[in-house]
């Protein structure tokens, strides 16, 4: 799909300012500081398949399982003037855009075009951005291993370097273009359970 849209210039913008920042301003941020887990990943504090994991990154979005409540760990806006309303901005584009697909996905099923609008209202929405430094090919380690999501939709922008692949049928992984212009839409596990009408859902991403 293609993205012609102000919000994500202005994120890839701020997703770049924040990565500059030096280290203390963001673990400022850390994760380990949210009630709701939201917040900065330093490099090296996650594995896949028991490999560690280069990448770093923020999460924003996770609710607090007590009371549902979400509390995002923004920087300071001292540190990061206008980050927090960029990244809510552009969030809510991408909350009507996963709407916009669940109506597309009733019609293509024959079904009403608001069929599933109070079945994901409140959606759950889980908002992530990664920096993938570089490393040397012989480490042991990579940006991030091969894992499924487990929402509805996944929709990934990334930036013209590329690297992604994904395994589409088991034991074959294609690499996908990199685009700035584009959504990259990913299926998995929830879609894969309205059935293969729905959708095909690669079996792995890294």
């Amino acid at each position: 799909m293609e993205w012609n849209n102000q919000p994500w210039t202005c994120f890839t913008a701020m997703h770049r300012r924040f990565f500059a920042l030096p280290l203390e301003k963001k673990n400022s941020t850390s994760i380990n500081k949210s009630p709701s887990f939201n917040g900065y990943i330093e490099s090296g504090s996650e594995k896949s398949n028991n490999v560690v994991d280069t990448r770093e990154g923020m999460y924003l979005g996770r609710k607090y399982s007590h009371d549902k409540v979400m509390i995002d760990n923004f920087p300071d806006e001292s540190d990061l003037p206008g980050f927090a309303e960029t990244v809510r901005t552009y969030r809510a584009q991408l909350i009507k855009l996963g709407f916009a697909m669940m109506k597309a996905v009733a019609v293509g099923l024959g079904l009403p075009d608001n069929y599933f609008e109070d079945k994901c209202s409140p959606p759950i929405n889980l908002m992530s951005f990664w920096h993938y430094p570089l490393h040397p090919a012989e480490t042991d380690s990579w940006g991030v291993g091969p894992h499924t999501d487990y929402g509805m939709w996944t929709f990934l922008l990334q930036d013209d370097v590329g690297g992604l692949e994904a395994e589409i049928t088991e034991g074959k992984w294609n690499r996908l273009e990199a685009n700035t212009r584009h959504i990259l839409w990913l299926t998995w596990e929830t879609a894969s359970r309205l059935g293969p009408k729905v959708c095909i859902e690669p079996q792995d991403i890294v």
